[in-house]
């Protein structure tokens, strides 16, 4: 048959149904992409870290409160007078007896110099004049006890190590024996390795005797400086316990937070293949479902939208940290003064001056939101108007729930909260 050029079909058609149908199925690919990344599930979870950061920003700027501040200020001067104060005298002539009780059992005076210089320093700090001098003597008396007692800690690591290598020793006797057990070697042999097990064990029984002296005289130190310092201990653990709520609001609102390789992930097309977004599902294998005449387990994907539902609220076991969507109508009493100048500032009649009470700075999803009430404030003492009064709580019901109808319901908290929707306001006729 000769050569030809001429093909089966039109190049030039197939060319054109090839460029066609190629960008069809760019554009599905392309539709699949944003429609995967527009899923429901996905915006919900979106949404939801959006309202956990608005959340504790919220929870943060609600501690921004001149009491809180004032009472900060209050525990920081406590915790100054503390670090100003002479400590009693009997946990330091304890501190310094065990020092000398410890030369006196090694019969060597190795701790008399630390003893004189600690006594030195305490009637230094007694003759101190003012607070500045009153402190820098205290630290530097508490410093160096402290460095007592490293030295201490220190020395019974040494004996521990030493204790942990002899009772290594003693193993490798018994080893020799067993071995020598085994072999049936002569009555000799043995009583030289049964000689060397009592050496070692008598070694081990004496440095055992230093190990928890060592332990002891440490703790008894210790102590001794925790009674001297109990003053400054108790005010730092009240500053360390304000400041708990702060550092562990700021820790998760960092950890909610979204770092720039989640956002990148998170781009159409991209999140596709990531997984920052992802479907929640919890595995039950002891809840198991029947298919078919064979019990199955089951898997629970609910959370997956439902994110908040196993969240309480600061405070509380029972009580839901997002209640479900109502309309509720409160009424907010006037102020019986009007706002005072605070020195040489003017008074201004702000929400938060008057009612205790901040707006959100931006609307969400076009809605006014509340996004701090102050405790103790007229928004916070706000009262609730129902129709026909407030079911009552019923007494077989959960705390912190009433009863509607024949259900149970939580109860919504008295009063306006962050995250309040104000839909109207002076909407009551007077």
């Amino acid at each position: 048959m000769p050569a030809t050029e001429t093909t089966w079909r039109d190049l030039k058609l197939m060319h054109v149904i090839f460029g066609l149908t190629s960008l069809g199925l760019l554009v599905g690919t392309i539709w699949m992409l944003a429609a995967d990344h527009d899923r429901e599930w996905k915006q919900l979870q979106r949404d939801f870290r959006d309202v956990q950061v608005w959340s504790i920003n919220a929870r943060l700027a609600e501690l921004e409160t001149g009491k809180f501040k004032t009472e900060q200020e209050e525990l920081n001067e406590k915790l100054a007078a503390a670090r100003r104060e002479t400590p009693p005298a009997a946990p330091i002539e304890r501190f310094s007896q065990l020092m000398l009780d410890k030369d006196t059992a090694n019969n060597n005076q190795a701790n008399q110099s630390q003893v004189d210089e600690v006594r030195a320093q305490y009637k230094a700090l007694q003759e101190a004049t003012d607070d500045e001098q009153r402190t820098a003597r205290r630290a530097e008396l508490v410093n160096n006890l402290a460095g007592i007692i490293v030295a201490a800690r220190n020395q019974e690591t040494k004996i521990a190590d030493i204790l942990k290598a002899t009772r290594a020793d003693l193993n490798v006797a018994v080893s020799d024996y067993d071995i020598g057990t085994r072999d049936n070697v002569s009555q000799a042999d043995m009583d030289r390795s049964q000689k060397a097990i009592n050496d070692v064990q008598a070694r081990v029984n004496e440095r055992t005797l230093e190990s928890q002296a060592a332990n002891t005289y440490r703790k008894n130190l210790e102590q001794a400086l925790a009674e001297a310092t109990a003053s400054e201990s108790t005010a730092q653990k009240a500053i360390d316990d304000f400041r708990r709520d702060p550092k562990q609001l700021a820790k998760a609102e960092q950890e909610q937070e979204r770092s720039f390789g989640e956002r990148f992930l998170e781009l159409p097309i991209i999140d596709a293949f990531g997984r920052p977004l992802k479907v929640n599902q919890i595995w039950l294998p002891q809840l198991t479902t029947n298919i078919n005449f064979r019990d199955v387990a089951r898997f629970d994907r609910c959370i997956t939208c439902h994110q908040g539902i196993s969240l309480t609220a600061p405070g509380s076991a029972v009580d839901p940290a997002y209640h479900g969507a109502e309309i509720l109508t409160f009424t907010l009493a006037t102020p019986e003064a009007p706002p005072q100048a605070d020195g040489d500032k003017p008074a201004e009649p702000t929400m938060e001056a008057v009612y205790g009470m901040k707006l959100a700075d931006k609307l969400r999803k076009g809605n006014v939101a509340i996004q701090a009430v102050w405790p103790e404030q007229l928004a916070a003492k706000s009262e609730r108007v129902v129709p026909g009064g407030i079911p009552e709580v019923a007494p077989q019901n959960p705390p912190g729930t009433l009863q509607h109808g024949d259900a149970v319901v939580f109860e919504a908290p008295a009063g306006l909260r962050a995250g309040d929707v104000i839909e109207r306001v002076n909407d009551i006729d007077s």
